[in-house]
């Protein structure tokens, strides 16, 4: 009996880490249509780049988790993330015509950056046996930022009562993701997968509530009485 449980666990355990995988890849190419549009438009239009450099980020530092809790699955999926993450980023960078826009987005890859290097400083000062937990922490921490970053423009979304700014396959892939993880999470008993993505879970939820509520272009109204001023 105790082997038959074994097993079904270890079945579940497999099927969830396809389902997590195929998750993650799904949200990490989620934007891919949007930022094909601003290429060809040579224009970010609407398009929130914050996401973009916080999933970079994130990735980062998986990537480093995952070496460190010698979890491979970890480690491969979020260096396909980082690559993304990246390109996604550049493009904003490139085609963002508003200079102010552009140096406010600069500066966030430049923060990024800067958080990185020094996470990586204070967990070269921590014990050894000490760093996975130290940098989980701060795993969790940015992975947390990650599902909010779209709502970084919720007072655009609420006041133009269009959700425009965010993108509703990101938001959509968030939430199956990190239900997913939150799964997987619990399976090997890992505090920085569940915790972070319980937190995702509910804020990818938020995201997709706003879809529920307003259309993705700015209401017809609020168009004419402006043209009208």
């Amino acid at each position: 009996m105790d082997v038959l449980q074994s097993m079904d666990r270890d079945s579940l355990i497999q099927v969830d880490m396809i389902v997590s995988t195929l998750s993650t890849l799904a949200m990490f190419s989620s934007p891919w249509t949007r930022i094909s549009q601003v290429r060809r438009d040579a224009n970010t239009g609407d398009t929130n780049a914050v996401p973009f450099v916080v999933l970079a980020l994130n990735c980062m530092n998986w990537i480093v988790y995952g070496n460190m809790a010698e979890d491979m699955m970890l480690f491969y999926i979020n260096m396909f993330g980082l690559v993304l993450g990246s390109y996604y980023t550049y493009t904003c960078v490139k085609f963002l015509k508003d200079d102010l826009k552009k140096m406010f987005l600069l500066r966030q890859i430049n923060g990024a950056i800067f958080f990185f290097i020094f996470s990586m400083f204070y967990i070269s000062l921590v014990r050894q046996d000490e760093r996975q937990l130290h940098f989980g922490i701060i795993c969790s921490f940015v992975c947390i930022f990650v599902f909010a970053a779209p709502l970084t423009t919720l007072s655009t979304v609420i006041s133009t009562k269009s959700t425009s700014t965010l993108t509703f396959p990101l938001s959509l892939c968030g939430a199956i993701c990190s239900m997913s993880w939150v799964i997987y999470g619990f399976f090997v008993n890992d505090p920085f997968v569940y915790g972070p993505n319980s937190i995702g879970l509910f804020l990818s939820l938020i995201q997709l509530s706003l879809f529920a509520l307003y259309p993705s272009t700015p209401s017809l109204k609020k168009h004419t009485k402006s043209l009208d001023v």
